[in-house]
């Protein structure tokens, strides 16, 4: 489970949010904007507000509510695969401890993004090996 940071966040210095979260979505495990905080594979809104999870090769797990992201996926050509997505929540969980969100599925190709997801949700600790 990932803490909240206690300490100033690390990584680049993006000037625009929409920067950060151009980065998040390309891979970046480090970085922040005035609004977004990069931590490993998870992004936060304000700081301790996780929103997305990233499951690696243009897989993400995002929280419903987190509508800003909907432009920038587009741009980084994921598509929405399940709404509300029952083991994206339990891999979210996991990863992140928060258990009253509800998760959607995005992916870039359908079919490896449901590999990633399956993957870490029989065993979540292989997230961080996932990469590509």
């Amino acid at each position: 489970m990932t803490a909240p940071p206690f300490s100033e966040p690390e990584g680049p210095h993006f000037s625009h949010d929409p920067e950060a979260l151009d980065a998040f979505l390309g891979g970046a495990t480090s970085g922040f904007s005035s609004r977004y905080h990069i931590e490993d594979r998870v992004l936060y809104r304000d700081r301790t507000d996780p929103i997305a999870l990233a499951l690696g090769g243009g897989a993400f797990l995002v929280r419903d509510d987190a509508a800003e992201l909907g432009s920038a996926l587009g741009a980084a050509r994921a598509n929405p695969v399940e709404v509300d997505s029952q083991l994206g929540t339990a891999v979210a969980l996991q990863a992140v401890g928060l258990p009253a969100a509800r998760w959607d599925f995005w992916a870039r190709d359908p079919v490896e993004g449901r590999w990633r997801l399956e993957a870490c949700a029989e065993n979540w600790w292989v997230m961080p090996h996932l990469r590509g």
